[in-house]
């Protein structure tokens, strides 16, 4: 049995207000930290205690752990002794990487002439979608 709109939107109104209740509870802090947004949550609704350095040491870990991106932004979640750490990172850079002429290439800049040549001459499929 399909509800109906206004069955749906009261409990979307039920959703609304835990969260709400569940947030209001919560004490946020934002700054930005080497050039990192950092907001600081406390479960207990009290004022962070958490040092500038011990933030750093996180931004650092989290730099540490995804070597191939940069770390833009940290969420810091406190609740007693236990700290829950999210990362926001930078998207990864992208590089193409197709087969042309039996190689895996990305780019074709330091081929010599007689490679170039060759990949000009390739006969060019199309993918009809």
């Amino acid at each position: 049995m399909e509800k109906t709109i206004e069955e749906t939107k009261q409990d979307f109104q039920v959703i609304e207000n835990i969260n709400t209740e569940e947030y209001e509870k919560d004490e946020v802090t934002s700054r930005i930290i080497d050039r990192v947004y950092v907001n600081v949550t406390t479960k207990d609704g009290s004022e962070p205690q958490i040092s500038d350095e011990e933030i750093r040491e996180y931004i650092k870990r989290g730099n540490l752990k995804n070597p191939y991106t940069v770390v833009h932004g940290l969420d810091l979640v406190l609740d007693g002794k236990d700290i829950e750490i999210s990362y926001d990172l930078a998207p990864a850079p992208f590089d193409r990487i197709r087969r042309i002429t039996g190689y895996l290439v990305g780019t074709m800049d330091r081929w010599n002439d007689a490679k170039t040549s060759e990949e000009a001459d390739r006969v060019k499929h199309s993918v009809n979608l």
